[in-house]
């Protein structure tokens, strides 16, 4: 089930506060629309978090502002599609654009400031009461300025949403899919997707060394002999078994994803290994991660600036103890929640 988390102050404990939104609009000059294959936009907004869309950094000393929308995603941005065909040349139909991720955030380096946008996002095509998939989009948008980068990362989404909205308007009917979508799957896509995955569909993955996630979605052991002893904070550590049966190489994050002993699964994180265990239909673990090197990179930025617990800006994630909720689609650690 998606879960949204209501968010009214953005606070930084190193006594930054940021007070004033700043507002996006979705405008988008650039964008041309000169016929279109629907006259009616729906919209479904499925992200984790469907409150909170990001922060930039305003003044002249960097306070972080939270991103927002005057209106609710959903209408936002179906008057923003309705505006781009207006003047097209309309055939009857309709279109859902479902939002997964829509987030923008800045930060600031020796030289110059950078804006990222990650935007994630599927366009059905309505036929009766069922859906038809036409393409999806799983993007992140690096901008750089000089100066001040807001500007240009709010247009950078701007200009990134009208292109979609473009392209579903464009999009050759002989080429849409068979596959047949209900409303009530979309809104729950991540389960949809989850039903396809084989590790999603058992309690606890086969006994092995999962070397990716590629693996380990399939439920695909890279390894299954092994050697497992105990490890610091009352953890195992494994290693690989040599021909002679001796033992091996250290798993560690830099060659392996997880570990099952066959009772219990484990995470192998940047500074740790970590039990893991399957609540609603998803995996978790508890723990630090020294790098964000497999950390969702939007996620962790809700964390470091205050969407879930208000982690400061300036802390390090190493000395955090978070919840992780293993991202189905790419193996990401998302971080949900502050122990």
């Amino acid at each position: 089930m998606k879960k949204a988390f209501v968010v009214a102050l953005v606070i930084f404990c190193n006594g930054v506060i940021a007070q004033t939104p700043e507002y996006l609009h979705f405008e988008s000059p650039s964008t041309k629309i000169n016929h279109s294959i629907f006259s009616v936009v729906e919209v479904a907004d499925t992200r984790f978090d469907d409150v909170y869309m990001g922060f930039v950094q305003k003044g002249a000393f960097n306070r972080k502002a939270p991103v927002e929308l005057e209106q609710p995603m959903t209408q936002a941005i179906k008057e923003f599609a309705g505006g781009l065909i207006a003047n097209a040349d309309k055939q009857d139909g309709a279109v859902l654009i479902n939002i997964r991720d829509f987030f923008l955030y800045e930060a600031e380096k020796m030289t110059a400031e950078t804006g990222t946008f990650i935007f994630r996002a599927g366009c059905y095509f309505r036929m009766n009461d069922s859906y038809h998939l036409l393409f999806s989009i799983d993007t992140s948008i690096t901008v750089k300025s000089n100066w001040d980068v807001t500007k240009k990362l709010k247009q950078t989404a701007c200009d990134a949403l009208g292109s979609f909205i473009k392209k579903a308007a464009e999009f050759d009917k002989n080429a849409i899919r068979e596959e047949v979508w209900t409303y009530a799957d979309i809104l729950d896509i991540d389960m949809k997707e989850k039903a396809d995955i084989p590790v999603y569909n058992v309690t606890l993955p086969k006994k092995g060394l999962y070397k990716d996630y590629a693996a380990f979605k399939m439920n695909q052991p890279s390894d299954t002999s092994f050697i497992e002893e105990a490890g610091r904070r009352n953890t195992p550590a494994f290693y690989t078994k040599a021909d002679n049966g001796k033992k091996g190489k250290a798993v560690t994050s830099k060659n392996y994803f997880a570990a099952c002993d066959g009772g219990k699964l484990y995470f192998i994180a940047s500074n740790g290994v970590y039990e893991g265990i399957k609540r609603d239909g998803d995996f978790y673990f508890t723990g630090t991660i020294k790098d964000a090197s497999n950390a969702s990179m939007a996620s962790t930025a809700y964390f470091m600036f205050g969407i879930m617990g208000g982690i400061i800006a300036s802390a390090s994630m190493e000395h955090q103890i978070l919840e992780y909720r293993i991202d189905h689609t790419n193996g990401k650690f998302l971080p949900i929640k502050k122990i």
